[in-house]
C-alpha cells in the first residue's frame, strides 16, 4: 500500500499544467522515495476528483471516483501518492476532509496539501486571457476586473484561512513568485516539497517543454475572439486553437495591464495582499504579494489592450476565421452525436466526465 498522500490543490494559473505534465510523463525521479500518480490514462490531472465536490450535477460520482483512486493507492507500494488538480481551488476544505476520511481513510490523517497563489494583478490578467481564449468572456480587461471583484474570487486570505483551520500545518501555501520558488521554478519547488527536501532528478527535456499554457499575444487573443464570435464553440476548440498558436512561438504584443487599471486593482486587493504576507508568507512589511504590485507597474502600458479583431485583421482574414469556426462547430456537433451513440450502445451509463464539448470550463468566475 502507498505509504502517504500529497494533494496538489492548484490554484488555477499557477503552473499546474507544467507540474502535471512532469508527473504524467514520469519525468522525475528520486533515489530517496518512490511515487505514484493515479490518473486515468487519458487524463493529465485529478480535477474530476474535485469537480464532484463542488459541481451539483457531479455529486453522484463522488463515491465511484474516490473509491477508484483509493484502490489505486492501496494496490501501489510507492512511498508517496500524488493527486493534482487545480479545481480543488473551488472545493470546501471541510468537505474534502470528510471525503478523505470516508473514501481514502488509510491516507486521510497524514495527507499533506500544497497550493500556490498568484499575485492579484497577475491573476486578473491570466484569468482574463484564459476566459477570452475559451470564448467565455468578450468584455474589456477593466470590465473583467470589476466582474471578478464583485464575486470575490481573488480575495485569497479568507479562503486560505479555511484550509489552514481544517488541515493545520499539513496545509502549505506558497506565493507564485519566482524568487520565492526553488530555483525560480514552480515544478522544482513542488518536487522539493514532495520529496521533503531530498535530492531528485528532473528530465530536462520534459522540463524544457513543460509550460503548456504560455501567454498568448494581443493579436492571438483578437484572432480567437473572431473565432468565437462567429459561432458558439465549445471550450476545447479555443484551448486547442490556442495551443496551435503557441506552438509557433511568441508573435505579437504581450498582453499587459494598463497603468490606470493596475492602480485600481492595487487599491482593490492591497488589503488582501497585506493579510497574505502577514499570515502566510513570513510576516514581512512588504512581502511578495504586496511587492508584486510594484513589479507589475514596471511592465504596465499606457493604454488598455485592444482585442478588437478588426483592429488587427482585414476583411479577408476574418472571413477565413468565420469559415474555420463553422467547420469547428460542425465537427464538435458530430463528436457530440458520436458520443451519444456510444453511450447508448454501452447501456446509457453517464460517467459525468467533462470532455470539453460542452460549456464547462477550467475556471468558474461566476
Amino acid at each position: 500500500m502507498t505509504d502517504r498522500l500529497l494533494i496538489h490543490l492548484g490554484d488555477c494559473k499557477t503552473g499546474t499544467t507544467a507540474i502535471q505534465n512532469v508527473l504524467k510523463q514520469g519525468a522525475w525521479s528520486s533515489d530517496a522515495i518512490s511515487w505514484t500518480y493515479p490518473t486515468d490514462p487519458e487524463r493529465l490531472h485529478n480535477c474530476n476528483l474535485a469537480s464532484c465536490l463542488y459541481k451539483p450535477k457531479m455529486k453522484k460520482f463522488r463515491g465511484p471516483r474516490w473509491k477508484k483512486v483509493n484502490r489505486r493507492l492501496t494496490r501501489s507500494d510507492a512511498d508517496l501518492g500524488i493527486l493534482s488538480g487545480e479545481w480543488f481551488e473551488f472545493v470546501d476544505p471541510a468537505l474534502l476532509d470528510r471525503i478523505l476520511r470516508r473514501w481514502v481513510p488509510d491516507f486521510a490523517e497524514d495527507a499533506r496539501l500544497i497550493a500556490y497563489v498568484r499575485p492579484h494583478a497577475e491573476r486578473v490578467l491570466s484569468s482574463f486571457q484564459e476566459r477570452t481564449k475559451l470564448g467565455q468572456y468578450n468584455g474589456t480587461l477593466a470590465e473583467f476586473h470589476e466582474r471578478v471583484l464583485d464575486h470575490g474570487r481573488f480575495v485569497y486570505a479568507a479562503r486560505l484561512r479555511k484550509w489552514r483551520e481544517v488541515f493545520g500545518d499539513r496545509y502549505e501555501v506558497r506565493p507564485m513568485v519566482r524568487d520565492r520558488l526553488k530555483d525560480g521554478d514552480v515544478v522544482r519547488d513542488f518536487l522539493d516539497f514532495a520529496t521533503q527536501g531530498r535530492p531528485f532528478e528532473l528530465d530536462e527535456t520534459a522540463a524544457a517543454g513543460k509550460s503548456a499554457n504560455e501567454s498568448l499575444s494581443v493579436q492571438d487573443l483578437a484572432w480567437l475572439r473572431a473565432l468565437h464570435r462567429a459561432r458558439t464553440l465549445p471550450p476545447q476548440v479555443g484551448r486547442r486553437a490556442a495551443r496551435a498558436l503557441q506552438a509557433g512561438g511568441p508573435k505579437g504584443d504581450k498582453l499587459r495591464m494598463d497603468s490606470a487599471l493596475l492602480e485600481t486593482v492595487r487599491k482593490a486587493y492591497l488589503k488582501d495582499a497585506k493579510a497574505l504576507d502577514a499570515e502566510f508568507f513570513g510576516g514581512e512589511a512588504t512581502g511578495p504579494m504586496v511587492a508584486a504590485f510594484d513589479r507589475a507597474a514596471e511592465s504596465a502600458v499606457d493604454a488598455p489592450p485592444d482585442l478588437t479583431p478588426e483592429s488587427w485583421y482585414g476583411e479577408d482574414e476574418l472571413r477565413r476565421v468565420e469559415a474555420l469556426a463553422e467547420a469547428f462547430e460542425a465537427g464538435a456537433e458530430e463528436l457530440r452525436r458520436v458520443k451519444k451513440q456510444l453511450r447508448k450502445a454501452s447501456g446509457g451509463v453517464d460517467t459525468g466526465e467533462e470532455d470539453g464539448l460542452g460549456s464547462e470550463a477550467d475556471e468558474t468566475e461566476d
